[in-house]
């Protein structure tokens, strides 16, 4: 029963996502790049909802930019630039990204990869969706069907600048080490071996695998 409920919890929540109706405008190939080149939310989509030129004066554009990086919706400034002219133009997207959802109730310190399910969610600007990695756990208690933020997640294996060992793989080749464990993105896994190399990779029995091409 619980498990149907679960289910039937994570359906609506997908379904009110989905379910949203949006309005969206063409942009010209240019304003696209410019878009596309801004984005800042892996993995996400980008929906234009409107678009206005800014001025009277019509300009052919050839090249458009985007000053900010998109990191979720809002407004945003397009510089337009032609043969001889330059101009401007406001445009309004919507940004739909993968969140993790718990799929059941989650302890602090329990491991998140196999308590979660994605579901498309608008982001707003400065809350993009955080990225699970197999050392990700609960940095607090988590309810049924409530979104992963970063401020949810801390990640197993010690705190920046602890001793770890740390076994780099090439291929056949196999080398432990040790290191010392730095920050480097809440997501992420990263250590200075002795030799003054940075390496990140993932925690595994006890140490930091590290997997070199």
């Amino acid at each position: 029963m619980k498990m149907k409920h679960a289910l039937l919890t994570l359906a609506l929540l997908a379904a009110a996502t989905t379910a949203q109706a949006e309005t969206t405008v063409a942009l010209s190939a240019q304003v696209q790049a410019a878009v596309d080149g801004a984005l800042a939310v892996p993995g996400a989509r980008v929906v234009p909802v409107a678009y206005t030129l800014s001025g009277t004066r019509a300009c052919a554009a050839e090249s458009a930019v985007i000053g900010r990086p998109i990191d979720g919706s809002g407004k945003f400034a397009v510089k337009l630039t032609g043969k001889g002219c330059t101009g401007w133009a406001w445009l309004q997207v919507d940004v739909w990204a993968p969140v993790p959802v718990t799929t059941r109730l989650v302890r602090e310190g329990e491991r998140l990869d196999d308590a979660v399910t994605f579901v498309e969610r608008q982001i707003t600007a400065g809350r993009a969706p955080v990225t699970l990695s197999a050392d990700s756990v609960a940095a607090r208690p988590l309810a049924l069907g409530q979104a992963v933020m970063p401020v949810d997640v801390k990640r197993l294996g010690g705190s920046a600048g602890d001793t770890v060992k740390v076994l780099v793989q090439s291929g056949a080749l196999a080398v432990e080490t040790s290191g010392r464990l730095v920050s480097c993105g809440r997501d992420k896994t990263c250590a200075v071996l002795a030799s003054g190399k940075h390496v990140e990779g993932r925690f595994a029995d006890g140490r930091l695998v590290v997997e070199l091409p």
